[in-house]
């Protein structure tokens, strides 16, 4: 039975159908091409965190990959945009300084 699929025993008298949903996540299947060691590392330099579930950190190492993979795609379209073909420090540093979301990374590019 997959993630989402119902079997007949679950259909109720009103003629509804209860799913259960599976929300763990096989061992085999990578969310994240981060290593999730280094990721449970920087979780860890946060003063108010102890304990970090294996779920919790490939959740973590899902997002910083989908983050870094959009704030690329954002400097791409700044140096597109300016007409050149090699990104270089001041793409990136002007897309941080032209867009609201990238506004906490300003001071960290010098």
């Amino acid at each position: 039975m997959s993630n989402f699929e119902a079997d007949k025993s679950s259909l109720r008298e009103d003629g509804c159908t209860s799913v259960e949903i599976n929300h763990s996540i096989p061992a085999t299947e990578k969310l994240s091409k981060l290593p999730l060691s280094r990721v449970k590392i920087i979780v860890k330099t946060v003063p108010s965190v102890s304990l970090v579930t294996s779920e919790a950190l490939a959740s973590i190492g899902f997002l910083c990959e989908q983050f870094i993979q959009d704030f690329c795609r954002s400097v791409i379209e700044v140096t597109a945009q300016e007409g050149k073909k090699t990104v270089t420090k001041q793409h990136v540093q002007s897309t941080v300084q032209s867009t609201q979301k990238y506004e906490f990374l300003d001071g960290i590019i010098e």
